[in-house]
């Protein structure tokens, strides 16, 4: 999460829930071996196959733009939401089938924001977490909200907290069957909670108050949350880690930089860090992606340069399959090519081109990688409109 920003739980992976999608789960015996789309044949390799492109128009209209994840079967779930009314968080999946019908996951009263993806329980439940904003004249008109999706219906709304402020949230899953929700009020990151879903409803566990103060918050899948500070001018970055209600490290301080910089946590809490700048090349400078790897031992690799000498344009997206695996997308300024970039944990797995269709402007909207079954897809639209595409690739290891 980063001061006066979408909270990068940082980082990042954005309802009455009674509505029946038209698909079927498939069984536990059919996970490893299911493949819902057609293999292109001419984009094989060894460790990178791929599924021809699927199309959607999404209507309403998003307004932020839509998270995916992709669920133990292999299906993508794509969620956004709507300047339009009733401005409800939306949600459809990618199956064998094609796109099942697009639905809000609840009749939420107030107006719903889209905050960060959902996350995959081992028992292969989707757990989601939203803003929801009942208007002015209330004492405490914000809530966060929480659904889960059995592959089947979602479960009716619940409410986690309610406050006078705006809050940026994650939902994580711990043990099984334990969940857990970090969230804060992003000015300045001056109040950070933890609430843990119980028999009886959701309750507050913890007020996390470390000794200095925060720009980066990420919680992780073993309940505890990773906290950060860097500094204007020292090169100091300051790291906190807290679990079960007390710090395991507090204020360690070495040399690391966050300032302008994205990020995102993989499921073994070493922390991916990236961003955008200008390289130098023979006679000039282009803009470029950077690289760097903060180890969960908290030793920071040497500054990389992704993108070579390719100029980039537009957004650097990403996701994590809370594993060990992360994924990066960037589009070549020249080309139009958008390139992606797996690594499991700090070492590069692979970097391919995405194979969608040509003649098209592509923008890259959003990615997800899962380790169950190991895949990873990205979410693409063209340009001004709500034509939008998923391609998707097997990681064979």
């Amino acid at each position: 999460m980063r001061r006066n920003a979408t909270l990068m739980f940082a980082v990042a992976m954005h309802a009455t829930f009674l509505s029946i999608l038209i698909f079927q789960p498939a069984s536990s015996q059919e996970f490893e071996h299911l493949t819902y789309l057609p293999v292109l044949q001419n984009q094989l390799d060894v460790s990178w196959r791929w599924h021809i492109q699927a199309d959607i128009v999404l209507d309403p209209r998003p307004f932020n733009k839509p998270v995916s994840i992709s669920d133990r079967s292999g299906r993508i779930h794509l969620f956004w939401d709507t300047l339009t009314e009733p401005r409800l968080i939306y949600h459809t999946v990618l199956s064998e089938q094609g796109w099942a019908k697009i639905q809000p996951i609840a009749q939420t009263i107030g107006t719903s924001y889209l905050l960060y993806p959902p996350v995959i329980s081992e028992d292969g439940l989707l757990h989601f977490v939203w803003r929801n904003w009942l208007g002015t004249g209330l004492e405490n008109p914000y809530r966060l909200l929480y659904a889960r999706f059995d592959g089947l219906h979602w479960n009716a709304e619940e409410e986690i907290v309610r406050t006078a402020y705006e809050m940026q949230a994650m939902v994580q899953t711990g043990e099984p069957r334990e969940i857990h929700v970090t969230y804060v009020e992003p000015l300045f990151f001056s109040r950070i909670h933890q609430s843990k879903r119980t028999e009886n409803g959701w309750e507050r566990t913890s007020n996390v108050n470390p000794s200095h103060s925060v720009s980066l918050v990420w919680p992780d899948r073993f309940g505890g949350i990773h906290l950060y500070e860097s500094y204007n001018y020292t090169n100091d970055l300051h790291y906190s880690y807290w679990l079960n209600g007390s710090f395991v490290i507090e204020n360690t301080v070495f040399h690391g930089n966050l300032l302008g910089h994205e990020s995102q946590l993989d499921g073994q809490n070493n922390l991916h860090i990236f961003w955008t700048g200008q390289v130098p090349v023979v006679g000039s400078q282009i803009q470029g992606l950077y690289y760097q790897c903060l180890s969960k031992h908290l030793f920071a690799s040497p500054e990389q340069v992704l993108s070579g000498a390719t100029e980039i344009t537009g957004p650097v997206i990403k996701a994590s399959d809370n594993q060990s695996r992360i994924a990066l997308a960037w589009k070549e300024a020249e080309s139009g090519i958008i390139q992606l970039m797996v690594r499991n944990e700090c070492i590069l797995q692979k970097t391919k081109p995405i194979p969608l269709s040509e003649g098209i402007n592509w923008e890259p909207i959003t990615l997800a990688i899962s380790a169950i079954p190991k895949n990873t897809c990205i979410l693409a639209r063209q340009p001004y409109t709500s034509n939008y595409s998923i391609m998707c690739a097997e990681i064979i290891d």
